[in-house]
């Protein structure tokens, strides 16, 4: 409930809400079902399904929902394979992050994707280019962690935290900058 600008709510409408709505299925048909994790960037939601699968809707300017367009969505749209290695839509998802204006995914076999806004190298895929389909991060290890988390610091710098399991703590988590507002 809230603000529905860009249809951030997910209900088939912009129309802003005093009251929780159910999330939309696809095609506005149903409801989204089966959710283990949700997570926001600036302007648009991303869910995590229990098959593995990634959905997003809301603002779409840079290609954060990750279906291969600019457009806004009032209803999810399942995120596209991109350089995932799945036949046409990301899959074996086990963590999900926004960011401002891109989204990350963490695969089960501990690589990273991104797509959306690279005005930052955000995306960590080498380049200033905005990603509308995933694309794999390069100079992160695959060692299976456990969740990624973006954040901004004090200076407007962009991170990444990267929680890996340790078998004798909880975990340790490891902070990659990833951009500054300097460049």
């Amino acid at each position: 409930w809230g603000w529905n600008n860009s249809g951030i709510l997910g209900d088939g409408t912009t129309t802003n809400r005093l009251t929780p709505v159910q999330v939309l299925g696809p095609g506005g048909v149903g409801f989204l079902t089966g959710i283990t994790a949700v997570s926001t960037g600036y302007y648009h939601p991303i869910a995590l399904k229990n098959d593995g699968s990634v959905w997003a809707w809301g603002n779409n300017i840079y290609g954060q929902l990750g279906d291969g367009t600019n457009t806004d969505r009032w209803t999810p749209v399942q995120v596209l394979t991109g350089a995932s290695g799945c036949s046409t839509y990301l899959c074996n998802i086990t963590a999900i992050a926004g960011g401002e204006s891109h989204s990350l995914a963490l695969k089960n076999d501990g690589s990273v994707l991104a797509w959306g806004w690279n005005g930052f190298g955000q995306l960590g895929d080498g380049t200033l280019t905005n990603r509308y389909t995933p694309v794999a991060t390069t100079g992160l290890c695959p060692v299976n962690p456990l969740s990624i988390e973006p954040f901004f610091g004090e200076t407007g710098t962009l991170k990444l935290i990267i929680i890996y399991p340790n078998p004798s703590t909880e975990g340790i988590s490891i902070e990659y900058t990833v951009a500054s507002e300097a460049g």
